[in-house]
């Protein structure tokens, strides 16, 4: 999702080493520092799913379907929008 959102990973890094340390460690850029035309509410969506401690992030699937359908687009986005969106804003 965050990918998707900002066109690159949560975590970068000059070695697999130090993505996977980064991945234990560090807090997630918010991807509207990245691209600020994220909604708010989706943006807290997907920084729940990447929350580190397990018992942070949605306990399953469902719990996340229900919060992105409440997210402002959740019902009016279509695969149209998203693949037009994805040929716009990801190379």
């Amino acid at each position: 999702g965050y990918c998707l959102l900002t066109g690159r990973p949560p975590f970068e890094g000059r070695s697999p080493w130090r993505v996977m340390l980064a991945h234990s460690r560090d807090e997630v850029r918010p991807p509207s520092e990245l691209r600020p035309e994220v909604p708010a509410d989706l943006e807290a969506v997907l920084l729940k799913c990447l929350a580190k401690r397990p018992e942070d992030r949605y306990p399953d699937v469902v719990s996340l379907a229900e919060a992105l359908e409440q997210c402002a687009k959740g019902r009016i986005w279509t695969f149209k929008d998203a693949e037009t969106w994805w040929a716009a804003n990801v190379t």
